[in-house]
């Protein structure tokens, strides 16, 4: 089916600040050396200087790195390509380097929706010799694009769902012309993702570089269906969370190179990347036959096309594939419960410090201890003297946990919530009564709902409440030498790994799950275990809370880990 085409109607008007930028291009442009690798870089960098990032933001508008974009078309012009496009121009980088790469390509075509960047690519095109290119100012969602093309290459603005000024309608419109359900949260990037996809020619390629979102998310099912049906996906690219590719945007990145003509048997690589830099590699590397393979800075695994099902997670099959079939690993929902922690609405009332309690004269039988933040739980465990070493420092520990207004220092206290309109905010709103807490057993281990370094799993030695800051785990056995084994396993490398799988990872590494991504954590099944092998996992993890708290040995400990856990999560407990 051809893609929608609609007359253009979403142009971005000129910008009062536009004739400011173009000046400072036009003159900026002849000072550049000669023989400059990318005038197109040089005028990204210069756009980002001067034009208020509050607009940049709201039109997606992240500029590629250059080895990026160069890597990017040296993959998608192979030397039967005849026609070239570019659905979101910015600059002018990728037209920059099809001219410099492929100096003979008859047809180069682009689309930008931004008046100002249109005319920079416009000039920075004429820089460089090349009059060819024709860069048609157009919304390439609503535009006639007159397909198909040998090689497509594209950095679709990076606008999310609520933020799209034309999302209702054209979800509708790219539903009914490719019969693909599209999710209401499809970002921007998923559109020109899929419209891209329809006009490549026979053997035609495309990369295209997209937030990494989609990998985990629901939105992403249709998408990923679209691309497995087609089987258009040659190889995807992940770059590290921790590493934001345009500087600014908060979101992970990831480049998807599309083929059309693959082998109903090809594989699709999944490639991790440590740098992006590394990307300069991967030219050969994509080259060559597909194989399990890595090098410095990238790792590569392969998955056949029917081994990605679209409504799975995909960033686990970036892990090695060797722990796949271990019968030793199951999602932890088979071990336990997890649920989200208790949430008040208004924790500056409703939890207190040991001086506030004492202030207001509320009786114990009206609170709870509580981890309130992650940042109060730093080691692998949470004690009794943990607690007592928070209330002693003033940290609000104390929840409000009462049915109905009870003493007299209760009622005073709820007063002064009143005053304060904590009844108004949402959650206290739609409850009643309003201070009524949300019913919760003690969580016997805790896992961080967000971290921008490791998520990080808690035992809850100390029996406290956990606000949301925090998941409550509930284990379906009783064992308490079960539970430390499986305490061990869960802070473990190995775990680790498989938990960063399945987190939704934002910008600057920010990671966060949701109770069925826990759920879904492939965990060592210790109700299988041998009973020696149960009893070293729960000595082992003892061993690491002192190791961790004395900041002594602890090396040492993990490698003694790994060492029991590795034969069960490989599959090869025999070795």
């Amino acid at each position: 089916m051809e893609p929608p085409n609609r007359p253009a109607k979403t142009l971005l008007p000129g910008p009062a600040w536009g004739g400011r930028v173009l000046t400072a291009v036009a003159r900026t442009l002849p000072t550049l050396e000669a023989g400059n690798p990318s005038p197109a870089s040089e005028m990204a960098t210069l756009y980002a200087h001067l034009v208020p990032y509050e607009y940049r933001r709201a039109h997606g508008q992240f500029f590629t790195p250059l080895p990026v974009a160069a890597f990017m078309v040296r993959w998608a012009v192979t030397p039967q390509a005849r026609s070239f496009l570019d659905p979101a121009v910015g600059t002018g980088i990728f037209l920059q380097e099809a001219v410099r790469i492929a100096p003979h390509l008859p047809r180069l075509c682009g689309y930008e929706v931004d008046p100002v960047l249109a005319e920079i690519a416009r000039q920075v095109l004429a820089t460089t010799g090349c009059f060819r290119p024709q860069i048609r100012r157009e919304d390439f969602l609503r535009a006639e694009v007159p397909g198909p093309f040998d090689a497509i290459v594209c950095n679709p603005p990076y606008i999310r769902y609520r933020e799209m000024a034309h999302s209702r309608e054209v979800l509708q419109t790219f539903a009914q012309a490719f019969n693909l359900p599209l999710s209401g949260f499809t970002n921007l990037y998923g559109l020109f993702l899929v419209k891209i996809a329809a006009l490549l020619a026979p053997f035609g390629r495309a990369a295209v570089l997209t937030a990494g979102d989609f990998l985990n998310a629901d939105f992403g099912e249709p998408l990923k269906r679209f691309l497995l049906t087609r089987n258009l996906l040659e190889a995807l690219l992940i770059f590290p969370p921790t590493q934001l590719l345009f500087g600014e945007p908060l979101t992970t990145t990831c480049l998807l190179l599309l083929s059309r003509g693959r082998a109903a048997d090809a594989p699709v690589r999944l490639i991790r990347l440590s740098n992006f830099e590394a990307v300069s590699e991967l030219s050969t590397v994509l080259a060559r036959p597909a194989a399990e393979a890595s090098g410095p800075g990238w790792i590569q695994t392969l998955r056949q096309p029917h081994a990605l099902p679209p409504e799975r997670k995909w960033r686990v099959f970036f892990l090695s594939p060797a722990s796949a079939s271990s019968p030793y690993l199951v999602p932890l929902s088979e071990l336990a419960l997890v649920r989200r922690g208790i949430a008040t609405g208004a924790n500056s009332f409703f939890t207190l410090t040991a001086a506030e309690v004492e202030q207001w004269g509320l009786e114990r039988e009206f609170l709870r201890p509580c981890l309130a933040k992650a940042s109060f739980a730093p080691f692998f465990d949470f004690t009794l003297q943990d607690f007592h070493c928070l209330a002693a420092a003033g940290k609000k520990v104390y929840l409000l946990y009462c049915e109905g207004p009870g003493s007299e220092a209760l009622k005073r206290y709820l007063r002064y919530g009143e005053e304060l309109g904590v009844p108004t905010r949402y959650l206290p709103r739609h409850r009643r009564p309003w201070f009524a807490p949300e019913k919760r057993p003690v969580a016997p281990v805790l896992v961080t709902v967000f971290s921008r370094t490791r998520l990080r799993f808690v035992f809850n030695r100390a029996g406290v409440w956990n606000l949301t800051a925090f998941h409550g785990i509930y284990p379906r056995f009783a064992d308490p030498v079960r539970l430390r084994a499986l305490m061990a396993y869960l802070i473990s490398e190995r775990c680790g790994d498989f938990l960063e799988a399945e987190a939704r990872v934002y910008g600057a590494g920010l990671r966060k799950v949701e109770p069925r991504d826990v759920m879904a954590l492939p965990v060592v099944d210790v109700r299988r275990l041998p009973p020696p092998v149960v009893e070293k996992l729960a000595r082992l993890f003892e061993e690491l809370c002192t190791a961790q708290r004395d900041q002594e040995g602890l090396p040492a400990v993990w490698a003694r880990l790994a060492q029991v856990l590795e034969p069960y999560v490989t599959g090869d407990e025999q070795t």
